[in-house]
């Protein structure tokens, strides 16, 4: 009997035991409390943010939940992501968000709540590259990824380390029975991680860069920047590879030239892409790279950035190729930038039209004669020919307003004057560079004419046997001569009179002439 109520005795108090225990830790568990932070914090520039499809202002941005949640995360136009928040953590998303590209750099911090009775707290760490080396308290250290258990409610600071990549610095405080997971995008050592490459000379490709304007880079003026003549050419590998190519990869390159480190674009002449296309960097020919503090560069270098990871013959050949390159000036480039639309006129309207030009080259517009607007794509004389203004039948008018630095605007007024007759027409212009002769590069424009006359037809003037046709005061053979017109003029009309037909003439004199040789229009 005596051992009968032991027993029992020893079942009850176990049964009061466990019940106790576990009702002690529900009440432990359920004594942490249930709400996380998220703070979104971008180093470079403020950005929009945007949690669960609702906008929460911009960076800094800080964010409460009242219950443990898997929050979706949207920063700027180009990052999106997912961070677990819990109750006691502050969580964390610190990038730098490039807007050119997909690309950021910076880190990741969720909590999550491990709700077992014996768990303990633990920080997990996944970095890319995959093999940087993780330390944690300056004691434990391996490779990524990197779990370790650690005590709660202290800070604890992590060290990430790479070759080739800045080195990057977290502390963490983890809540009671949490895990804490740091997703980590290690910054690479762009500018840092340079090598240089001989330039040994021999054969050579034609280089025919992709412009800064192409490439989608800004333009910078001259004005605003020292210049020196380019004498020799140096070469730099980057030994840090980018995560994008093409385009996109110098886009990204001139961003972070911009945010990390304060210049004003790529601090290179040129680049030479992984697949052997050439980029303009800075656009500007004699731009003084010394100015560049931190790169090494001395007065009349002019820098090259390889991209690849190889030096080939090939890029040789394309190194030589810039070397013959930078031996004269390039070629002038402009953009028209006029707002010029269609244009209704009267009869022998004059106008003076602006037009406005962007110095997207590389070189200075310093000669005020060099540059004339001409007419293009036309036959004989131009229908919006000025005999005053114009400075021959073909060349409008010179760009005199010099200095014109590259990435600066000019502006010029385009004189026309609208025939004497009803018609309506475009013409073509463009920009020559007396130079050379030739058409300036991106200067072509149109211009969109009606001319219109009250009561009043347009007739041209047919072939005749003396190859000119008399006009004359009256509608008579016995009327004075005042002038004559040629084959293919045209001209407006008003009134006939009998086998003679009335023109207006240039300048609004009337003069008529037979019907024999012309043709109403």
């Amino acid at each position: 009997m005596r051992t009968a109520t032991v027993v029992i005795s020893f079942i009850v108090i176990v049964i009061v035991t466990f019940v106790f225990v576990r009702e002690g830790a529900s009440m432990v568990l359920s004594s942490r409390s249930e709400i996380g932070t998220l703070v979104v914090t971008t180093a470079n520039g403020s950005q929009s943010v945007t949690i669960n499809d609702k906008q929460s202002g911009t960076t800094p941005v800080s964010y409460t939940s009242d219950k443990p949640q898997e929050l979706v995360v949207s920063i700027g136009n180009s990052w999106n992501g997912k961070v677990n928040v819990s109750g006691g953590g502050e969580s964390r998303i610190s990038r730098e968000i490039y807007n050119n590209s997909s690309v950021s750099y910076g880190y990741d911090l969720g909590f999550e709540s491990v709700n077992a009775l014996f768990a303990e707290s633990s920080i997990n760490v996944s970095v890319t590259p995959q093999d940087a080396t993780v330390t944690i308290d300056d004691t434990a250290s391996d490779v990524s990824p990197y779990v370790s258990n650690v005590k709660p409610g202290v800070s604890h600071s992590i060290k990430i380390v790479r070759d080739g990549f800045e080195e990057m610095h977290i502390n963490v405080t983890v809540p009671d029975r949490t895990r804490a997971q740091i997703v980590v995008d290690l910054v690479p050592l762009l500018f840092e991680s340079l090598e240089q490459v001989p330039v040994t000379g021999g054969p050579s490709v034609d280089v025919l860069p992709t412009t800064r304007t192409q490439w989608g880079g800004s333009l910078i003026s001259l004005a605003s920047v020292p210049s020196s003549p380019w004498q020799s050419v140096v070469a730099y590998q980057l030994k840090s590879q980018l995560p994008l190519t093409g385009d996109s990869a110098i886009l990204l390159l001139e961003e972070v030239s911009r945010t990390r480190y304060n210049y004003k674009g790529i601090p290179f002449a040129y680049i030479i892409a992984q697949d052997g296309t050439v980029y303009e960097g800075m656009g500007l020919y004699n731009l003084d790279y010394s100015m560049f503090q931190g790169r090494g560069f001395a007065k009349g270098d002019v820098p090259v950035l390889i991209l690849s990871s190889e030096i080939s013959e090939s890029t040789q050949e394309i190194l030589s190729g810039i070397v013959s390159l930078v031996e004269s000036p390039p070629q002038p480039r402009v953009r028209n930038i006029s707002e010029v639309g269609d244009l209704t006129l009267t009869l022998g309207e004059r106008r003076e039209i602006p037009i406005q030009f962007q110095n997207v080259g590389s070189v200075t517009w310093e000669d005020p004669s060099q540059f004339v607007i001409a007419v293009a794509d036309t036959n004989g004389i131009s229908e919006a020919y000025d005999p005053v203004k114009w400075n021959s039948t073909s060349q409008v008018r010179r760009v005199t307003k010099v200095p014109v630095f590259p990435g600066n605007d000019v502006s010029v007024l385009l004189p026309i004057q609208a025939p004497y007759y009803p018609v309506t027409f475009n013409q073509a212009f463009m920009l020559i560079d007396t130079y050379t002769g030739q058409e300036v590069k991106g200067s072509r424009f149109g211009l969109h004419l009606t001319v219109e006359g009250d009561n009043v037809g347009t007739l041209r003037i047919l072939d005749t046997p003396t190859g000119y046709l008399n006009v004359r005061e009256g509608p008579s053979i016995g009327s004075k001569l005042i002038t004559t017109v040629f084959p293919g003029e045209k001209f407006a009309y008003r009134q006939e009179d009998g086998e003679w037909i009335q023109l207006i003439m240039r300048g609004g004199d009337n003069g008529w002439v037979t019907k024999k040789y012309v043709e109403k229009l």
